[in-house]
Parts: C-alpha cells; structure tokens; sequence
C-alpha cells in the first residue's frame, strides 16, 4: 500500500512540476500566499552550514525536510497539498504572517500554531468532506528560517539560522556544546513572543527521562547556557568523584548514578552525606538497588556524599579449597594467603598463578609459579603482596584470568546486594 501511494506521489508531482494543474486565487486572502505550479526553493544539507557570517551567525539548512509529526508550524513554511482520484491537483503554500491561507474549493485555514500532524489531520477531513474519492498528501517542501541567539557557556557563542526542526539540546549541540563549567541542568530558554523562560535539563533528556521539555526553537529565541550553580561534591570510592550540579529534586540515587557507583573497594557500610555540621548516614544499597525513598534523600546545595574504602584484603581466586577475601597484613606472603584459603585443590595449575594489582584503574598482571614456592625452593622468588591484590590460581578448566575477574566482580555485587 505504502509503494502504491509513494508511486502516486511521483507521479502528481511530475504533474504538478510540468504545470498542468493551476488554480485562480478567489479569496482576497490568496493574495498573501502562493497557489500555483511553481517550485519551491531547495536548500543544502543539513549538516554543512550554508554561510558563516564574520558576527558568528550560522545558517544551515534542509533538502528534503524530516519533520516530526509533533513540528509547530509557522509563518514562512513552504507546503505542497497533493489531491489523486476522481481529482488531481496540486497546492504549494507558504504560510503567510497571519499564519492563514485560502485553497480553492477547500476554505481558509490557519495552520501556524498548530503540530503538523494535527494539520494534515484538518487537511485530509475537509478534503474527505468536500469531494468524494479524493485522497491527499501533505508535506513540508521548506522550513521557515529560524534566527537564534545562543550566548553563555558554549563553546561557539552567536547568532545562528536554521531552516529545519531543531530542538534546543540539537541547537546547543550546534554551538559545539556546553563548556566544563556550564551547567547542562538549568539553560535558560527565553521566547521572544512572551518572554516566557523555561528551564532546559540537557542531562534528563540525554538519559530520555519522560517529560523532560526539548521544545522546538523559534525565531527570536534566546538560549542562555548559565554557568553551574548548586554544586554538590562526591568523594571517596566512587567511580567519578569530583564536583556535580544538582537539579530542583535531585536525590542521592541521581548523583550516585553520575559519578558512575561505587567501585569495587568501596565501604558500603561507610557512607554518608555531609551537610554543614552535619553527617547523614544512608544505606547506599537501599538507595542504588532498591530505591528507598527515606534513605535516598533529595540533595541541597553544599552537600558532600562520601563513600569509605574497605579494609584492606587480599583475594584469593581459582584453585583453592576456600576462595575469597582474606584480612591483608604486610607480614603474610603468597604462601600463607594459600593456606589461609585451605591450599590448593587437586586441579589447580599452580604453575600459572597471576597475581592482578591495580583494579579497577591501573591493572597489572604478575605471573607466580606456585610450585617453587610453596616447595620452599631457595632460588624461587616470593612476590610482596600489597593491599587490594588478586591471587588467581588457574585450574584444569582453563578459565581465563578475565573470566576470574568477572567472577570476582559478581561475587562482590551479590555481597553488595545481600550484605
């Protein structure tokens, strides 16, 4: 059905190009618009800006528009009605100042203001009610050209044109984005029409949050990218500590979840939130895993969220009869951590013991025969053992150190979980 109906639209625009259909204006209103067979005016790709002007004014433009269905029309907008069946015919309007225009036969209509679907919606019902077996198309041949200011925290502050659908985070995105010490959760929309201000939160629409506003910008539209305010700190064994910006509502969970969650050291019976004087316990396992609302606090300006490390411990994994984590002390070797463990099993490979330091950020690998070692031999060469450091014994299955890892990093999260 969809091949049938773009053949058809084919097929009346060559029809339409060739000028074999044309109609008389007989409204005084048609004077202000276009009805007739003449083409409306191309444009470039979207993606490559048509002119940079020297006081940093951006103009880019659309070929063949996409444009959503939820696309506000406006004055400057090119459209083509195509009518096939029992009558063939072709309207090309571009919406007057007054946002309405007259078509022959069909009456007047005021399209700016109004979501192109609604629109072709209106369209397509006063067609089906004045002719019988007369289907229609409606499409945008142009966008009206939209002139903006983008001043602020951006990357490339000035004046930009744009003849296409463009929401505010595309348009600041065509800035070249928002500095370091701009803020993503309060950029300031200003309409020209009313000088209403809305709050855009780029970081709510990136993660697709519902409801989150992204409107269209519109002629005369002024995007102010403010610097950061109301910053919280996150330290300690996170994944990302350093300075964030809140948002009105903002809770633990929100924050926790930008600084990437606690690494694989962290202390979750030690964390807290500093406020002032004074300190907030919180169970960060009920606030990141099980969203407890009396424990995922909102957040205030000033506030520090601290995570502790955990004591420190040596892990034990592979081809031992007890793996796990065991209690670190400088004066241990590699050889009493084994024993700690209940030594090796019967398919432990102990010729191919890696000890992995570093984790999660700076991951070194020492391969340990085991056997020397443990033998006692004089000439075997024993291996300090620092804090944090994972002792894998490979076995006869052959895992891969990678795969130990994983397990080690599962084991940790269900403790996490269950603990």
């Amino acid at each position: 059905m969809r091949t049938k109906a773009v053949l058809l639209i084919i097929l009346m625009s060559a029809v339409f190009f060739f000028g074999i259909s044309s109609l008389a204006q007989t409204d005084n209103k048609a004077t202000s618009v276009i009805v007739s067979s003449e083409s409306t005016p191309t444009t470039k790709n979207p993606q490559t800006p048509v002119n940079t002007n020297n006081d940093n004014e951006t103009i880019e433009a659309l070929d063949s528009p996409i444009v959503p269905d939820d696309y506000i029309l406006a004055p400057g907008d090119y459209l083509e009605l195509q009518l096939w069946g029992k009558l063939t015919d072709n309207y090309a309007v571009k919406i007057p100042a007054d946002g309405e225009f007259f078509l022959p036969d069909l009456g007047t209509f005021k399209a700016a203001g109004k979501s192109l679907l609604n629109f072709r919606n209106e369209v397509s019902g006063r067609v089906n009610d004045t002719f019988k077996n007369v289907h229609s198309a409606l499409i945008i041949k142009q966008i009206h050209p939209v002139k903006i200011q983008i001043i602020g925290q951006v990357v490339k502050p000035g004046w930009y044109t744009f003849r296409g659908s463009v929401r505010v985070s595309e348009a600041v995105q065509k800035a070249g984005g928002v500095l370091d010490n701009g803020s993503y959760k309060n950029i300031i929309l200003t309409r020209s029409a009313d000088e209403k201000m809305l709050s855009i939160n780029l970081r709510s629409i990136q993660l697709q949050e519902p409801g989150a506003p992204d409107p269209y910008v519109t002629s005369g539209d002024i995007i102010n990218c403010r610097l950061q305010e109301n910053l919280v700190e996150v330290v300690g064994q996170f994944f990302a500590p350093k300075v964030y910006e809140i948002a009105p509502g903002d809770r633990l969970s929100d924050i926790i979840f930008e600084a990437g969650g606690p690494t694989l050291l962290a202390d979750l019976n030690n964390t807290y939130v500093e406020r002032g004087s004074d300190k907030i316990e919180f169970d960060i396992k009920e606030v990141i895993f099980k969203r407890n609302k009396s424990q995922n606090i909102e957040l205030q300006p000033g506030d520090k969220i601290f995570c502790g490390k955990i004591p420190d411990v040596v892990y034990i994994l592979g081809g031992v009869k007890e793996p796990g984590p065991q209690k670190y002390d400088r004066n241990f070797t590699i050889g009493d951590y084994i024993g700690f463990a209940k030594g090796p099993t019967s398919n432990a490979r102990l010729g191919s013991t890696t000890i992995v330091r570093g984790l999660p950020d700076n991951v070194n690998k020492t391969l340990v025969d085991l056997r020397h070692i443990l033998k006692g031999d004089d000439f075997a060469e024993t291996p300090k053992i620092q804090p944090g450091d994972v002792i894998i014994i490979p076995t006869e299955d052959k895992m891969s150190i990678t795969g130990y890892l994983s397990m080690l990093l599962s084991i940790i999260t269900i403790s996490k979980i269950n603990d």
